[in-house]
């Protein structure tokens, strides 16, 4: 879509390549990047994060920052309060494999008094959407405009109650992202 202001810009990409982009500029940053890595306990010492310890050993970290989205990993473990600003709310999500035609390869983002739907191309022949419904069960299956589409894999579903970590940063730790805040 456009207004006044010109053309709307979006962009879409798979989790998996998104993830790995990230990876790759953490690491060529100079970060260490630990993968598979279960993290374990943080450590703190007089009242500062300073590290994790993972399996045997320690690792130790002028700043801690906890991206685990709805795990909540450093909350939990630093027993943070977290305030809930939104009745109880699921999404589902999936993705659709073939081929649709103008205008439904267009990002679209569409309302109704139940919830909304999303929908975007996210590579050649593949289609992702989402589903929020404000009350009752959320969506088992795909959108409409997407009906005529195969779908991949199962539904999958996620809280996303507007919630936010009322200390998302402290002495040595910041929490990112969904494990900070969603207000979807």
């Amino acid at each position: 879509g456009e207004d006044f202001s010109g053309p709307w810009y979006g962009y879409q990409i798979l989790r998996e390549q998104l993830d790995r982009i990230l990876i790759e500029r953490a690491a060529e940053a100079g970060v260490q990047v630990l993968q598979p890595c279960l993290v374990g306990e943080p450590i703190v010492r007089d009242g500062r994060v300073c590290g994790i310890r993972h399996g045997g050993s320690t690792i130790s970290a002028r700043v801690v920052i906890d991206a685990t989205g709805n795990a909540n990993w450093l909350r939990r473990r630093l027993r943070l309060q977290r305030t809930t600003a939104s009745p109880p709310l699921r999404a589902s999500y999936g993705y659709c494999e073939g081929e649709l035609f103008e205008p439904a390869v267009n990002p679209s983002l569409c309302g109704d008094t139940r919830g909304w739907t999303w929908t975007a191309k996210v590579g050649a022949r593949l289609y992702q959407w989402t589903r929020l419904t404000f009350r009752g069960n959320p969506a088992s299956s795909p959108p409409h405009s997407l009906s005529a589409l195969r779908s991949q894999g199962k539904t999958r579903y996620s809280d996303v109650t507007w919630r936010c970590v009322e200390e998302p940063a402290g002495p040595g730790y910041f929490i990112a992202g969904d494990a900070a805040m969603v207000l979807d």
